[in-house]
């Protein structure tokens, strides 16, 4: 028989244990205009799909304030409402002043979320940064990427895209123990001796982790089992799908009039523009991602098909 007052000190313990959360994801918008809420209704979907106890957040960048709910710069941020997100910081605009106004304003984003996160650093055992057009993609990732990191006793899991010449930890996709908040500070930040090919790389660092505490980085290395391009439409760690170029209305569905930019269609220093074909099939590929997001996946992944998403 229990001794006195035992059950109940029992019950108190199983409910401290379960005070946290297991993750807090937070993602990154360009604006509120309906294809940035598109990517944010598929990113909900294939979270609900692989991710047990989660909340969401979002960073929505361009012009607005939260007195001003409808901007025709930002588009109409109560559109945001209608999702299971809670939007915690609306961006001020960059003017072409600025060294690098797109990654300026991706910069403020994401310290806005690692601020939030470093609020909420003790309701949660876990924190994901996402840009808005990436997702888990495997049903038991948080489980499977916590492990690998705990055996080596790593702080962060963040991308790294040899693929695209680059040397740096790229922000598009994050995850960080609460003890790796501190060591995150996004910043323009040069690699020293520039990227693989030795040309100068300025773009979205993560601080510390680049080089004093690299020990401390599980990296998501590219595992495509089917390739489509060398940049875009990335697998990472069998785990995290990567667009590539969310963040261009231009290229989306049914906006696909344009290239994407010439970092992604070449690949740093156009590095490819000897086998991309120049019409290359983008809106193709595109309109695969949007009419069946979980095939298109689960073909481009290949690994592990019972794991991945289904909705």
């Amino acid at each position: 028989m229990d001794a006195p007052g035992w059950g109940m000190l029992k019950l108190l313990y199983l409910w401290c244990i379960h005070m946290t959360k297991k993750l807090l994801v937070g993602a990154t918008f360009r604006d509120a205009h309906p294809d940035q809420v598109e990517w944010l209704d598929l990113q909900l979907k294939f979270l609900k799909a692989t991710t047990e106890d989660f909340d969401h957040v979002s960073f929505v960048n361009g012009r607005g304030s939260y007195s001003n709910r409808e901007n025709t710069d930002l588009g109409d941020i109560s559109s945001f409402d209608a999702y299971p997100t809670k939007v915690i910081g609306i961006g001020e605009a960059r003017t072409q002043r600025d060294p690098s106004p797109t990654s300026s304003q991706h910069i403020d984003a994401l310290n806005g979320l690692l601020a939030h996160f470093k609020s909420e650093r003790h309701n949660y055992d876990n924190f994901l940064f996402l840009d808005n057009d990436a997702f888990p993609v495997r049903e038991g990732w948080l489980g499977d990427l916590t492990a690998k990191m705990d055996e080596w006793n790593r702080l962060i899991a963040v991308v790294v895209r040899p693929e695209n010449l680059e040397i740096r930890w790229h922000a598009s996709i994050l995850l960080a123990k609460p003890e790796g908040l501190d060591g995150l500070h996004f910043q323009l930040q040069h690699i020293p001796e520039g990227d693989f090919m030795s040309v100068d790389e300025l773009d979205v660092g993560i601080g510390a982790f680049q080089d004093k505490l690299k020990d401390k980085v599980w990296p998501l290395i590219r595992t495509n089992r089917l390739n489509l391009h060398p940049v875009a439409y990335g697998i990472y760690f069998d785990m995290f799908y990567h667009h590539t170029f969310g963040a261009a209305r231009h290229v989306r569905r049914g906006r696909n009039t344009h290239q994407p930019w010439d970092t992604l269609r070449w690949g740093r220093n156009n590095y490819a523009t000897q086998y991309i074909n120049p019409d290359y099939a983008w809106e193709q590929y595109n309109e695969r991602l949007w009419q069946n997001p979980t095939g298109f996946i689960s073909e481009l992944a290949g690994w592990c098909t019972e794991r991945y998403a289904s909705f």
